[in-house]
């Protein structure tokens, strides 16, 4: 979990990360106009006069929309960057040779909570963005996402079931950003 935990948290132009969602989501904003919502919905298989009407009340992400997003993202960068990455380049990414003991000192100053905000967290962001991608709500985190990282796993669901489960955050934000690098070339294109 304290590797994968870089893959979600390292500023990597190479992963599919957290800051490389954010940035994307911030260059693109026009991704999530009804225009853009509308093209979506008749692509998915809806008439026109269909679309037309889910979009009617459908939110556009604006930047200020993103700066809450953003704050929560960086808060929780600070503290991956300060307690946990360290922890991972020291003892597990990189091979380092390490006393049980020193691994304890560092493990000492990162509660359990601490990680499990640092694992929620990312998990909320990708929901909030899919559904305002997808049904143009207002990004949102959703408090109802459980915090206590043992039971996430003590439920286990069959694979793309549309769930907490830890699993779906790292794939579904993956596929998530390839969709929006598509919908942007292809914008592009135009």
């Amino acid at each position: 979990m304290i590797v994968a935990l870089g893959r979600i948290y390292d500023d990597d132009r190479d992963t599919h990360s957290g800051c490389e969602l954010l940035k994307y989501v911030e260059t693109y904003p026009g991704l999530f106009t009804r225009p853009a919502l509308r093209d979506r919905r008749m692509r998915g298989g809806a008439t026109q006069a269909d679309a037309d009407k889910f979009v009617e009340g459908a939110h556009e992400l604006s930047l200020a929309d993103l700066r809450p997003l953003r704050s929560a993202f960086d808060e929780q960068l600070a503290i991956y960057v300060g307690k946990v990455k360290p922890i991972r380049d020291k003892a597990y990414a990189h091979s380092a040779r390490i006393t049980r003991d020193a691994l304890e000192a560092m493990f000492y100053d990162l509660p359990a909570h601490t990680i499990e905000r640092l694992v929620v967290l990312p998990m909320q962001l990708q929901r909030s963005l899919w559904h305002a991608y997808f049904n143009g709500s207002p990004p949102v985190f959703d408090d109802a996402a459980p915090t206590i990282v043992g039971d996430v796993l003590a439920n286990p669901v069959p694979p793309r079931a549309n769930t907490w489960e830890h699993r779906h955050a790292a794939s579904d934000t993956a596929q998530f950003l390839d969709e929006l690098l598509v919908t942007a070339r292809n914008r592009a294109a135009e």
